[in-house]
């Protein structure tokens, strides 16, 4: 038992290791076929039906409303006013009971605002004491038509808003995923780029144990002097020393999380299809659907809630108006069978009127506050559509010069790895120059880093304008 508990504890402590060993590789392309495993997906996919129980009930408030009550029965036994014919008033020790059944519909006009009210109900009163009768009330039905008479119709704008906030929303839906879509990318060259360091660094250390064993050579010979030596025991104990491995498996992490893989990712990157790319794209074009879609889309919805606001507070404002009538078909009698024998006609109808006299310019101030409120909003828009006008030409202008910066990386790395293999053809020959090998190392490397960067910057600007234009620059394609 206490051999089988300790390999349970070794299992444990080694299972992390077993998980970092385990890597596959994936390609950008690969890993953004992955999006749907992503918790970001899986919100979305909760913000559309939201979005769709939203619609559902604004849609049910115009939907006739049926409901019924009882009361099964209500006893009561207590000291009570009652009404004597004379029409005087009279305070009697009553024991009694009470039953009733009511139907009730209520239909909501969304055209003018108003209110269809349609009940029927049943009464049963049995009086115990002081004497013992009983009687029945029948409302066979009453219609009623409940009316403000207002200028405003909230429900009308209500609807507007809630197209648009639709449409607003799908647009949104497709930025969700298009903004993952950026993090996948973002990562996926972080992560490249911390596994090619990690790369060439394992390859300048295997270059740096062959100079050590040669320097030790040619020291032991007399050939170069102990400074040498050092320098390539320095230059050997610094690459060693490298923290590329620790930053890799971070950034795998970030990968292996955010999509929730089975194995810890490794990146590979094509130059050779990166070069291929042809940049065709009208840039006017991709700039006024950023602007349409990235930041107009939000602002009508914003508008029309602004004018629905400043509607209602001037409606405010204005005499209040209501009209209510109604009329139905009523009976009563000591016996249930009798209750359709006298039916009585009923009627009801009621207007009512407010009319604001002294708010010292409450209203009228609430009216301008939100005013000037809009006009800020809009102010604050157009200049942020002006700024993001300046950054979008920038960032397509940029892409044209990062594309062929890359390229022009890639030629200098061509160079530098030329320069570095002479080097160390020269070295075996006992030409030694530590400096200049130092040197070109770390330009390959500077290089090499750079030119993954300027990539990342290309394809997030890309997935950035797939995000806020909806539209792909590399394949000329609309997304929405």
């Amino acid at each position: 038992m206490e051999k089988l508990i300790y390999r349970i504890i070794a299992l444990f402590l080694l299972f992390p290791c077993i998980i970092y060993g385990q890597e596959r590789a994936y390609s950008m392309e690969e890993l953004l076929s992955l999006n749907k495993n992503s918790i970001i997906h899986q919100i979305n996919t909760s913000d559309s039906l939201h979005n769709s129980y939203n619609n559902r009930l604004f849609y049910i408030k115009v939907l006739p409303k049926v409901s019924m009550s009882a009361t099964l029965p209500s006893l009561n036994n207590n000291i009570s006013s009652i009404a004597l014919e004379d029409g005087r008033e009279k305070f009697v020790n009553r024991f009694y009971m009470s039953s009733s059944v009511s139907f009730s519909m209520s239909q909501f006009i969304p055209f003018t605002g108003g209110s269809l009210y349609l009940s029927s109900s049943l009464s049963r009163l049995d009086n115990f004491s002081p004497k013992k009768t009983k009687a029945f009330n029948l409302n066979l039905f009453n219609i009623t038509y409940s009316q403000g008479i207002s200028v405003f119709n909230s429900h009308k704008w209500e609807k507007k808003i809630l197209l648009e906030t639709n449409k607003l929303f799908d647009i949104s839906a497709m930025q969700n995923i298009e903004k993952l879509h950026m993090n996948i990318v973002e990562s996926f060259f972080d992560l490249y780029a911390a596994q090619k360091e990690e790369e060439l660094n394992k390859t300048m250390i295997s270059h740096s144990e062959i100079i050590y064993k040669k320097a030790k050579s040619l020291y032991e010979s007399n050939r170069i002097s102990k400074v040498s030596l050092l320098n390539a025991m320095i230059d050997l104990s610094k690459l060693k020393s490298s923290v590329a491995y620790i930053k890799k498996r971070k950034l795998q992490s970030v990968l292996y999380s955010m999509l929730n893989l089975e194995n810890y990712p490794s990146a590979i990157f094509d130059f050779e299809d990166f070069i291929n790319i042809k940049l065709d794209f009208d840039k006017e074009f991709v700039i006024s659907r950023a602007l349409h879609y990235g930041h107009n889309a939000s602002r009508v919805v914003e508008e029309l809630q602004e004018i629905h606001d400043i509607k209602k507070q001037k409606a405010a404002g204005f005499p209040t108006i209501s009209l209510s009538v109604g009329g139905g078909i009523n009976s009563q009698a000591e016996e249930f069978k009798k209750l359709t024998g006298l039916p009585s006609n009923s009627m009801s109808a009621l207007f009512s009127i407010s009319v604001p006299i002294l708010s010292w310019g409450e209203n009228r101030t609430k009216i301008k506050l939100l005013e000037e409120t809009a006009k800020i909003n809009r102010l604050q828009h157009i200049q942020a559509e002006n700024n993001l006008i300046a950054s979008y030409h920038y960032e397509l202008d940029n892409i044209n010069y990062i594309y062929s910066s890359v390229i022009d990386d890639c030629a200098t790395l061509e160079m530098l790895y030329l320069k570095l293999e002479q080097l160390l053809t020269n070295f075996e020959y006992g030409t030694i120059d530590f400096s200049e090998i130092e040197s070109t190392r770390a330009h390959i490397i500077q290089t090499e880093i750079q030119r993954i960067s300027k990539v990342k910057i290309f394809y997030m600007t890309v997935y950035k304008f797939r995000m806020y234009a909806l539209y792909d620059i590399i394949l000329n394609k609309v997304l929405l």
